[in-house]
This record gives C-alpha cells, sequence and structure tokens, in this order.
C-alpha cells in the first residue's frame, strides 16, 4: 500500500496546532471521525491505543517528526493522518524538541508485518530534509499529497 494511500487528502491538517501529546492526539482521531476516515464508535478506543503506544514509548524521533502509530480492533484498512505545524507542537520526546510533523497511523491488528514495512517506508521518506521541508511548505492537502507521492517514487 502507498503512503499517498494511507495518508490521503483528508487526513491531511494544515497548520496544525495542539497543546501536547494527548491533545494533539486526540485532535488527530477527531479529524479522522469528521472526515469520514474513522468511524465513530472506534474513536475513544484508536486515541486510547495511541496514548498507550506512546506511554510505552514516544514515538517523537527528532528533526520534529512523530509516527504515532496503533493497532486497532475493529479496523479494516489502514488509516492514517498527516498533522503539519510549521510552529511546532509540544510532544513527548527527545528533550522536548517540537514536532512538525505528525504521520499518524492506525492498523487492523491482521496487518502488523505490513504496518513495519509502511512505517519503515515512512521514516525512509521523512528522514530527508528536503522531503520535511517540502511538507511543511505545502499550502494544499493535494499538495501534501503529490509531495508524498514524488518522494515515494524516487525511493
Amino acid at each position: 500500500m502507498n503512503l499517498s494511500e494511507i495518508f490521503p487528502p483528508e487526513g491531511v491538517i494544515l497548520d496544525f496546532k495542539g497543546s501536547g501529546t494527548e491533545d494533539s492526539l486526540s485532535r488527530i482521531v477527531d479529524h479522522l471521525v469528521e472526515n469520514g476516515l474513522l468511524e465513530e464508535e472506534l474513536k475513544e478506543k484508536a486515541l486510547s491505543a495511541l496514548l498507550i503506544r506512546e506511554e510505552s514509548m514516544s514515538t517523537a524521533m527528532g528533526d520534529g517528526l512523530a509516527i504515532p502509530h496503533a493497532s486497532l480492533p475493529g479496523l479494516t484498512r489502514e488509516v492514517g493522518s498527516l498533522a503539519i505545524s510549521p510552529e511546532g507542537v509540544p510532544f513527548a520526546g527527545p528533550e522536548g524538541e517540537l514536532v512538525h510533523l505528525i504521520c499518524c497511523m492506525l492498523i487492523p491488528p491482521a496487518r502488523k508485518i505490513l504496518h513495519v514495512r509502511t512505517l519503515a517506508s515512512l521514516a525512509r521518506l521523512l528522514v530527508r530534509p528536503e522531503v520535511r521541508e517540502a511538507l511543511l511548505g505545502a499550502k494544499t492537502p493535494q499538495e501534501v499529497q503529490d509531495i508524498l507521492t514524488g518522494a515515494e517514487s524516487k525511493a
């Protein structure tokens, strides 16, 4: 599955604002529900799964990047949101560094192997400064989609 499929334009949040890890994840899950990417009945379980994952080990990776992810029973396909914050949001991670890109993924339990591959692909793309800079400068969700598609084709 391509990253552009996991992070569709409806899942993109431009000019994202959050006041911490829990608030940011709550806003992202709300966005997924409001945009029809996640069923309302899975909302609380999704947030809980993401927070439990963060408590066990932060998904902030440095360089202004966090990739919160969790397995979610009841989910039938991968669901993702890319929250872009030019100003940065506080997110539990290395030395209190602000996070500018939050790539949130929820996956069905039966697809864990694909999930690991997707995380690796995402990390390989977002470790590249030019990709992160392009995403931070994106003005529309479609532009974000185009950046992901272009970066994947060059990977």
